[in-house]
């Protein structure tokens, strides 16, 4: 009888525990991405400290939302001096020095808001023509 007793609380052991792998295998596996329905397949991302990311935008349950494959504008030459041409150049985001993943995760609280882009939008073609 206390060997039947030790097998069925063995076997409960292993049933939570399988459970409770299984769980954090599926959690881990699963992002929590919230669907979203008509938008475009790319979004302009504001940011309040004056950054803009550009790039598949999806919300998430928590305190922060998601940016794959995200672009940036990169400015060169000297936005002080007036006589000298400003260039810009949309740069994808990964060739960094500290090496990011191609994927971003920013608190929603920096998100001042998010606008599709248009598909004959110059960025969203780049973006495109790069995938």
């Amino acid at each position: 009888m206390n060997a039947r007793i030790v097998l069925v609380r063995l076997l409960q052991v292993a049933i939570v525990l399988g459970v409770l792998g299984g769980t954090f295998a599926f959690v881990r596996w699963w992002d929590f991405t919230l669907p979203s329905l008509g938008h475009q397949p790319y979004q302009a991302v504001f940011l309040a400290n004056g950054q803009t990311f550009f790039g598949r935008y999806y919300d998430r349950l928590g305190p922060s939302a998601k940016i794959v494959a995200p672009y940036y504008i990169q400015q060169t030459g000297d936005p002080e001096d007036q006589s000298a041409t400003v260039q810009s150049r949309i740069v994808r985001r990964g060739g960094e020095l500290h090496g990011p993943q191609q994927e971003m995760l920013v608190p929603k609280t920096s998100i001042l808001f998010v606008e599709d882009l248009a598909p004959g939008s110059p960025v969203a073609g780049f973006m495109a023509s790069q995938q």
